[in-house]
């Protein structure tokens, strides 16, 4: 099975749309974390915060449904 394959078969389900709506929680959060000097005042945290922005992002878009994909 691939993942367009399961997650087609997970589409509709509400514990789907909530582990979906979670992630991308987590990512706007990451997002926000950017207003805070704390959290970016050296490279590495910088680096940090930009790496879990970049896989929340791919898991989020990796995690759409087929028909809410973005036209390229």
């Amino acid at each position: 099975m691939t993942l367009p394959e399961a997650l087609l078969s997970l589409k509709g389900r509400d514990d789907f749309n909530v582990v979906r709506r979670f992630i991308e929680e987590q990512k706007e959060f990451c997002l926000t974390d950017f207003q805070d000097p704390e959290l970016i005042d050296n490279p590495s945290k910088l680096a940090r915060l930009a790496g879990e922005i970049g896989g929340l992002v791919r898991i989020v878009e990796a995690l759409k449904d087929p028909d809410e994909a973005d036209p390229a």
